[in-house]
């Protein structure tokens, strides 16, 4: 795809996805079913091209994470794209080791990933943003 289509694609499926987040958190007063993103183009782009790789801070026994993840995976395939997103497991996360993520991601370059979606706890976490960032990869911030 041209560069301004992947943009654009990648600039609507984080819209899609903050608004699937905020309807996931929302009271269940707040809540609606009619939600619909309709791109001006769909379906006219092959969107399983690209594969997103989600590396948060969150741990799969928490709530709010669960539901981000949810939110964030529905997004995904409703856009039809690769989402690559697991959880660290309880007493798994460390900053260390996300960082560590984080700069694997990087050094695999695009032919795996087009792009991170990232969230930013510590300096450690954000040198390795640096890091990608340097590679050239394109990230996403989330929960900021």
């Amino acid at each position: 795809a041209p560069p301004g289509q992947t943009q654009n694609v990648k600039s609507a499926l984080f819209g899609k996805i903050e608004l699937y987040s905020a309807l996931a958190l929302a009271p269940a007063s707040q809540r609606t079913n009619k939600m619909s993103v309709k791109l001006s183009c769909d379906p006219c782009i092959d969107r399983t091209f690209y594969t997103l790789r989600a590396i948060l801070h969150g741990t799969s026994n928490d709530d709010y994470w669960q539901k981000l993840a949810a939110s964030a995976r529905q997004s995904a395939q409703d856009m039809r794209v690769n989402l690559e997103l697991e959880l660290y497991p309880p007493g798994g996360y460390s900053e260390g080791k996300m960082a560590s993520d984080i700069r694997a991601a990087a050094d695999s370059g695009s032919d795996s990933v087009d792009a991170l979606v990232v969230t930013i706890p510590t300096q450690d976490v954000a040198d390795a943003v640096r890091y990608a960032a340097g590679k050239g990869m394109p990230i996403f911030g989330l929960n900021s």
